[in-house]
């Protein structure tokens, strides 16, 4: 794994039931606009500029033992063999009592992630915060697209077990699905409340695509959507879930070059932050 600048007063080494921050800078298939492979390397460089200190979470980095990885190594042109480098990384990472945080990266690094963790757990669920379904079979003559990163991850989770929040944009054929299978949910605490219920103490894989965001909070990602939440909604949303075993996450789809105010690294630089400090 290639080293780069650690996230701020992360550590080397992995810590047994601890998080472990994982580059995963691929960024072979976006529909839009590219720049996702930027994304881990400018969430570690805009750690800088927080504070250790969360004051929604009374918590602080300085107090937590986390690990921060660096990148797994991204061939390029060769997206088969860059999800099986991100599946041993995360097999590593389990496999030592750890939890892997991936930083994407386009959306298609949580399959192989995924993948991996539903081997390991019959229960597990996915709660995916995110503007788009990602429920194509194929997009662009390809299952593993960005496009189909929860339908492929629905070849190993029962729909039962999706839960999908944030979503307001999809094909009428996405649409029906979600309608007909109870997945999707507005982005509203209420709702997160709901999905709380549902999932109880099965173990959960947690997704967070930026563009979950609004595009004035969050320019910086590949395919931006207009209608999306604030930074304190989404924050307030994680707050609502910290009580549920989440076993994995990732962040996802920043694209920093697509945004010169270095604005949009520095709001996931913040999410990566929650996530670390709420589920520690």
């Amino acid at each position: 794994m290639k080293k780069n600048k650690p996230y701020l007063c992360s550590q080397s080494e992995l810590v047994s039931g601890g998080w472990a921050l994982l580059g995963a800078p691929l960024d072979e298939t976006g529909s839009y606009k590219k720049g996702a492979s930027g994304g881990p390397d400018a969430i570690r460089r805009a750690s800088d500029c927080l504070e250790e200190y969360c004051p929604v979470c009374d918590n602080s980095l300085e107090d937590i033992a986390f690990a921060d990885l660096g990148n797994v190594k991204m061939p390029y042109k060769e997206l088969e063999k860059a999800q099986n480098n991100i599946g041993q990384a995360v097999t590593s990472i389990l496999d030592k009592n750890a939890r892997p945080l991936l930083l994407g990266g386009e959306h298609t690094v949580s399959v192989a992630a995924i993948k991996e963790l539903a081997k390991r757990n019959e229960e597990l669920c996915v709660i995916q915060l995110d503007a788009h379904a990602d429920l194509r079979q194929t997009y662009d003559n390809t299952p593993l697209s960005h496009a189909c990163a929860m339908r492929r991850a629905l070849d190993v989770i029962d729909p039962a077990n999706l839960f999908q929040v944030g979503i307001r944009s999809g094909t009428r054929e996405e649409w029906q699905w979600m309608r007909s299978h109870y997945t999707v949910y507005p982005p509203t605490i209420e709702a997160i409340k709901v999905i709380c219920d549902k999932v109880g103490n099965k173990p959960v894989y947690l997704t967070i695509d930026l563009d979950v965001l609004d595009p004035s909070v969050m320019p910086g990602t590949g395919t931006p959507e207009p209608g999306g939440i604030s930074y304190q909604e989404l924050e307030q949303m994680l707050f609502t879930i910290k009580t549920l075993n989440i076993v994995a996450a990732d962040v996802v789809e920043l694209a920093p070059l697509l945004d010169f105010n270095a604005i949009s690294e520095v709001v996931a630089a913040k999410v990566v932050r929650s996530l670390l400090l709420m589920f520690d």
